[in-house]
């Protein structure tokens, strides 16, 4: 896997565009933002599994972090131990990933 852009992700809502009414965009510096990816309008889509598709690809990099923290402690040998803050960190991005609120 190549490398990812490595800026935040962040959810735009386009109010008003009929076809991509969400949007996963990333300041970069010089440009005001770039898209990684449209969720373009589907009637096959329902509006809140359209939400919760951008909300994810929206986490994608934060997740993939928090996986490789899991698998270099469970690769640690010995007694390494997860901290709390680690594992709090995974909590409220995996609620966020499933539609929930922190």
């Amino acid at each position: 896997m190549g490398k990812y852009t490595k800026e935040q992700w962040t959810l735009s809502v386009n109010e008003g565009w009929s076809t991509n009414p969400y949007s996963v965009v990333v300041r970069k510096r010089g440009v005001h933002s770039t898209t990684v990816a449209n969720l373009p309008e589907r009637l096959t889509i329902s509006p809140e599994e359209r939400w919760a598709n951008a909300q994810l690809i929206t986490l994608a990099p934060q997740l993939l972090e928090v996986l490789k923290e899991v698998v270099a402690w469970m690769d640690a040998p010995g007694d390494s131990a997860f901290s709390d803050a680690q594992l709090a960190k995974a909590r409220v991005l995996l609620s966020l990933a499933q539609g929930e609120k922190k």
